[in-house]
């Protein structure tokens, strides 16, 4: 799966506008009145206005996973990592990655993610650019987006069944992942906890468009959460 629009709404868009185009220093494609976007590396991330947004988003950002030092440093200095304990950056064994966590003005949850499964031979950047300087240009795309839902395991039979995205590695009741590691949906049971935050997942109007190994469309009630997925050309 790779996940090519991710579109969500946002409780305060001119401070988002500030914060992924400025602060982030992403490429703007898209800002009006009710509507922001941006590029992050092959995804397009956009957002529009809301008078209420009930809850945090969940996104990932992965970053070429020799990179993961100097990813953390460059965020340091725009955003403040969120800590669990006195740990505010982190490394996952079952996942083979390295992650941080940091939020937008809107209170989204946000993740840089190193995955050393994902070796620099398969990023498609130019040699010159991996060595420069890091910022915005090394963020390879957004690969992980929340989702939440009242039944976890018949959400992912139906992701199975209508786009072919099989689970990622081993679940539970209350939290998996479909897709692969290039692009998941993080599916977890409403009122969950969002690592490492107090914060808890809610459902909030999604729409994906994401290369899938079968093409179709699905909407999750709760949210509402569209998908769409496209085969590959």
């Amino acid at each position: 799966m790779n996940l090519l629009e991710v579109h969500l709404v946002s409780c305060d868009l001119s401070a988002q506008r500030v914060f992924y185009g400025e602060v982030l220093g992403l490429p703007v494609s898209e800002r009006s009145e009710g509507r922001l976007a941006v590029q992050v590396g092959r995804t397009r991330l956009s957002f529009t206005a809301t008078a209420r947004q009930a809850g945090p988003y969940h996104l990932a950002f992965d970053v070429p996973e020799d990179r993961f030092t100097d990813a953390a440093d460059w965020i340091r200095g725009r955003a403040t990592l969120l800590s669990e304990g006195n740990q505010d950056t982190f490394v996952s064994q079952d996942w083979n990655a390295e992650m941080l966590y940091f939020t937008d003005p809107c209170g989204n949850i946000l993740e840089l993610i190193a995955r050393h499964s994902l070796s620099v031979s398969e990023i498609e950047t130019p040699p010159r650019e991996r060595l420069s300087a890091f910022g915005a240009s090394h963020l390879l795309h957004v690969s992980e987006v929340g989702v939440a839902v009242t039944d976890v395991q018949g959400t992912l039979d139906l992701l199975r069944r209508t786009l072919g995205a099989g689970p990622y590695r081993e679940g539970s009741a209350t939290f998996s992942a479909a897709g692969t590691r290039d692009g998941l949906l993080i599916v977890v049971q409403a009122g969950r906890r969002w690592f490492p935050t107090v914060s808890t997942a809610t459902p909030l109007p999604t729409r994906i468009v994401a290369r899938t190994a079968r093409a179709g469309q699905l909407t999750l009630p709760l949210g509402p959460v569209q998908i769409t997925g496209v085969l590959s050309p």
